[in-house]
């Protein structure tokens, strides 16, 4: 049997549930235990989000460090630059689906 408890009593959240639905951003994360599993789990969830954020910051910003050093000049530089355009591209796509 399923029921929906919608409840700011944390106390009685943890008591009575066994698995936890978050509606986030129209989308739904289900989580198994109590409610303060559901909130361990998702605080080291957006954890590994943050960290992979800056890492993804850390790539685009290389990569636009290199368009702007060797887009212009050689031809073969060029043409390398003109990949990474490409590159910063699909890593942007990336980064807004995540969100």
């Amino acid at each position: 049997k399923t029921v929906l408890i919608v409840s700011h009593d944390r106390g009685f959240l943890n008591h009575t549930t066994t698995k936890t639905i978050h509606l986030h951003r129209k989308r739904l994360y289900y989580y198994g235990g109590n409610y303060d599993t559901f909130v361990k789990v998702r605080a080291e969830h957006r954890a590994h989000q943050a960290a992979d954020s800056k890492i993804h910051e850390r790539k685009v910003a290389h990569i636009k460090q290199f368009i702007s050093r060797f887009g212009q000049g050689h031809k073969k530089m060029a043409k390398q630059a003109q990949s990474r355009q490409k590159q910063l591209l699909r890593l942007q796509n990336e980064a807004s689906e995540m969100e």
